[in-house]
């Protein structure tokens, strides 16, 4: 009996190939980049998103938009896009099957969505990803340029653990597709106050910030806060049986490198509590990896002040092993 069920099994696995759950541990190999101003591109080979508030869309022109349109979408089908996006706040069209779409964000702000509605962005972001190289045109003023770069860099991050069915036999050898994200400005002038705004966005702003041109410094700020952004969510997202005290360690060692800064300094272990660290010291000390104080320094030449950015990188915790319950201080 038992070797029939073993000959049926083996007949069934060669008429229908077994499907496993394949783990992907990261999509790192998607970049982002970004540029101000619009360039030239094909959408049926470089998908694109236009997204924008409903106030800075209206104020494009076909002109403006049409070199990453054309020649799939016509000037008529773009107006009758943005027409339907900016009737409804908060959706959004295909302009073309799967290569061409408009969204807008919402009028209001809310707790959950700033001035720049980087909230809404990143959940538009995330539901239009495509596996190729492809374009996102950022239609905003220059205030919100910032947040909502970070926002779409938040949308692709560098850790990922999802699994996806695939045939037994390509069980680890499914091979990443290295993509690039061009992320466009498209920076809109500094208007009367608009539906949704609330006060504070009314306020008398920096000049810096009425121009609607970025420099090629502001472009660098906005790529290194995109890039720190992925690196922190990276560090953030990866478990802590990966991300552990030693992995911790040198990822700051790599910061450190990648910034041409001093080396860190790492307090670790006996020397934690002979410093007088006991609060770290002893919630790690029964940890595999001995706990650490890691400190990043960056000296300028002629310093006026000095500022201490203090964080947690919490990879163990013994808190769990005295759960409190309602009527005990533990069980």
């Amino acid at each position: 009996m038992m070797l029939q069920i073993r000959t049926l099994a083996s007949c069934f696995a060669v008429r229908y190939p077994s499907i496993i759950a394949v783990c992907n541990m990261s999509s790192s190999s998607v970049n982002i980049k970004f540029r101000w101003g619009l360039s030239p591109s094909d959408p049926e080979q470089n998908p694109v998103l236009i997204v924008g508030q409903v106030a800075h869309l209206n104020s494009l022109t076909w002109s403006d938009v049409r070199c990453k349109l054309e020649p799939r979408v016509s000037e008529e089908a773009w107006r009758r896009g943005l027409s339907c996006v900016t009737s409804s706040p908060g959706d959004s069209v295909e302009l073309w099957p799967r290569a061409a779409s408009i969204a807008s964000l919402p009028v209001r702000c809310s707790r959950h969505s700033a001035p720049s509605r980087s909230h809404a962005l990143a959940k538009i972001v995330r539901g239009t990803q495509r596996a190729t190289d492809e374009c996102i045109v950022l239609v905003c003023r220059k205030r919100d340029v910032y947040a909502s770069a970070v926002a779409i860099a938040r949308s692709f991050p560098l850790y990922g653990a999802r699994t996806a069915a695939a045939p037994l036999a390509a069980a680890g050898s499914i091979p990443a597709r290295p993509s690039t994200v061009t992320v466009e400005l498209q920076l809109v002038k500094e208007e009367n106050k608009q539906d949704g705004d609330s006060e504070e966005e009314c306020l008398t702003l920096d000049p810096v910030l009425n121009d609607s041109t970025l420099s090629a410094d502001e472009l660098n700020t906005i790529q290194h806060a995109a890039d720190a952004a992925r690196l922190a969510a990276r560090i953030t997202d990866t478990p802590a049986n990966i991300m552990n005290v030693d992995k911790f360690i040198e990822e700051a060692c790599a910061v450190a490198k990648d910034l041409d800064i001093a080396e860190p300094l790492i307090i670790r272990g006996e020397e934690l509590r002979e410093r007088g660290m006991g609060g770290l010291y002893g919630v790690g000390k029964a940890a595999a990896c001995p706990p650490a104080l890691v400190v990043l320094s960056y000296t300028t030449n002629a310093p006026a002040q000095t500022v201490a950015w203090v964080g947690k990188g919490i990879v163990y915790d013994t808190g769990g092993l005295s759960i409190k319950a309602r009527v005990s201080d533990t069980c």
